[in-house]
């Protein structure tokens, strides 16, 4: 029992370490908002809103796969596509 519950901790501490590696520039954006190209503050909520769905989308998948034991690889391959695509767009 003891060894299921330090590997429950173990997975969760990676989840929660690989979440905070896509967020940790959230300080630094209301630097760059101001010189970017974006013409209205509206398109910059949006954009915003879009990669946080789709952050969550992907996180959501990997926690089906990592806690759930589920077979969602194809599902988590094409989040993780969409997050891609958020990432750049």
């Amino acid at each position: 029992m003891y060894v299921y519950k330090m590997e429950i901790c173990k997975n969760l501490a990676y989840v929660i370490t690989a979440a905070q590696y896509f967020v940790w520039f959230y300080c630094l954006l209301h630097l760059f908002l101001p010189w970017s190209r974006m013409k209205l503050e509206w398109e910059a909520l949006l954009r915003i809103i879009l990669w946080i769905g789709a952050q969550t989308h992907l996180l959501l998948w990997g926690y089906m796969l990592e806690f759930k034991g589920l077979n969602v690889f194809l599902q988590l391959r094409m989040a993780s596509l969409v997050f891609l695509a958020a990432t750049t767009f």
